[in-house]
């Protein structure tokens, strides 16, 4: 019987017989890739650990979230007027009224005339820390300056023939704000009549609505509370504090 070695079966074109895996070896081959699926798995892991690692340090809620990007954007750009801004909002919705007011005393000094976005977010401050007296008086000047800034506003469209103004939304802010604040110190009438007026300058404040209806309501003044609660529920029909309040005076809507 011939015999043949691998090169002449190659010469003659043919393939060589495969030599059988003996069972040693396909054990060997298995373990193999089960320990390298292992190692996937183990570097995944790995890699979700140490990145949940990484969170545990991070802002856990979403304000201070806020003040960590606000402050990255105050180093960045620290010309940026609104990100002052924001931050010192930021500081105060976590009560950390000291470290907003210093943001603002800095956003201060960055102008030269009072500017009338910083003076309304050191009122709102001073009002959230429960210092009514102080956010009072600032709310004056948010007051002054808004109504200044809006009479040349006024002018210069006039000049431009265009006819259409939208509405003094700062000062409407500032009599809101300076409202509650009025509330707080026990001058009742006052409160309202910012509210009041308030409203005559942003008509579809449903918000305001309910607030003056809460006022009339604690000042037993039933007939008007009704009649703000149900005029805040023709813009906004299912706002659950005016249904709260026409309930509590046992009225329907």
């Amino acid at each position: 019987m011939d015999t043949y070695d691998d090169h002449d079966i190659a010469a003659e074109g043919g393939h060589a017989p495969e030599t059988p895996e003996a069972p040693e070896d396909r054990i060997s081959r298995t373990l193999r890739l089960v320990a390298g699926g292992l190692l996937v798995v183990a570097l995944a892991s790995a890699i979700s650990f140490a990145l949940y690692l990484q969170t545990l340090g991070a802002p856990r809620s979403a304000v201070e979230r806020d003040i960590e990007r606000y402050k990255t954007a105050v180093a960045e750009q620290p010309e940026v007027l609104a990100n002052h801004v924001k931050l010192a909002y930021s500081y105060a919705i976590s009560d950390r009224f000291d470290e907003a007011m210093e943001i603002i005393s800095r956003a201060e000094q960055m102008t030269k005339a009072p500017r009338v976005e910083v003076q309304l977010a050191r009122a709102e401050i001073e009002r959230a820390a429960e210092h009514y007296d102080e956010a009072i008086r600032v709310y004056d000047v948010v007051a002054r300056i808004a109504k200044d800034e809006y009479a040349l506003q006024t002018t210069e469209l006039k000049k431009q023939q265009i006819t259409f103004q939208p509405p003094n939304s700062t000062l409407a802010a500032a009599l809101r704000g300076r409202s509650i604040a009025k509330w707080e110190t026990g001058d009742r009438l006052g409160a309202i009549a910012d509210l009041d007026d308030a409203l005559d300058i942003e008509p579809t404040d449903a918000a305001a609505m309910v607030r003056i209806a809460g006022y009339y309501a604690q000042s037993n003044d039933t007939s008007l509370a009704a009649a703000a609660y149900r005029r805040a529920l023709q813009f906004v029909p299912d706002d659950p504090e005016a249904l709260a309040g026409l309930r509590e005076l046992g009225l329907r809507r």
